[in-house]
């Protein structure tokens, strides 16, 4: 009994303003010596450290792996993007040759449109021509004479050659409007 006494006054002086509990107190009290108490207490003490140690461990492993997954992750992303950036290079390649062969076949086509527009008014041209000649024909009383023929003669020339001189105008102009557009001067 004096022993418990002893070991009551010891834990109170060793802990003083009730800083451990009555079950801690009689937990300790009860443990044959005392001493065993104090020796069992630095054992948890230090398996409870040897277990956070390794709770510890266990958290910076997983942290590195989940660093790195999401490098590796990050990575994949950056060269996925890497590709479809290329790939958009080579399509906007493509669709700018796409674009100019385009622009060529509107210009021809433009340039076809100059061409069959002189070859229309020259052939309205003509036809006004003959038209004039079968009135005049059919006014005079005339029929497929000399005189009617050589009239249509010098009236279909004056008309035809009218009709050429507009339509390579127009198609120099086009030309010539075109090449400055193209060298990025504008049109005159």
């Amino acid at each position: 009994m004096q022993h418990g006494f002893l070991l009551a006054f010891l834990i109170d002086v060793a802990y003083p303003n009730k800083m451990i509990s009555k079950n801690e107190k009689r937990a300790f009290m009860a443990s044959p010596c005392g001493t065993s108490s104090g020796t069992s207490r630095r054992l948890n003490t230090q398996s409870e450290e040897d277990l956070m140690n390794r709770r510890k461990q266990r958290r910076m492993l997983s942290n590195r792996e989940s660093a790195r997954r999401s490098r590796m992750r990050k990575q994949k992303h950056l060269g996925d993007l890497t590709a479809e950036a290329s790939r958009l290079r080579e399509e906007n390649c493509r669709m700018m040759t796409a674009l100019a062969l385009a622009e060529r076949h509107c210009a021809a086509a433009e340039a076809e449109n100059a061409v069959l527009r002189a070859q229309v008014a020259e052939l309205d041209l003509t036809l006004q021509a003959l038209n004039n000649i079968l009135r005049r024909c059919a006014f005079a009383g005339c029929g497929a004479d000399e005189e009617c023929m050589g009239q249509w003669s010098s009236m279909n020339a004056d008309a035809a050659a009218a009709a050429a001189r507009a339509a390579s105008a127009d198609v120099l102009g086009y030309v010539f409007n075109q090449r400055r557009e193209e060298d990025g001067q504008g049109k005159v």
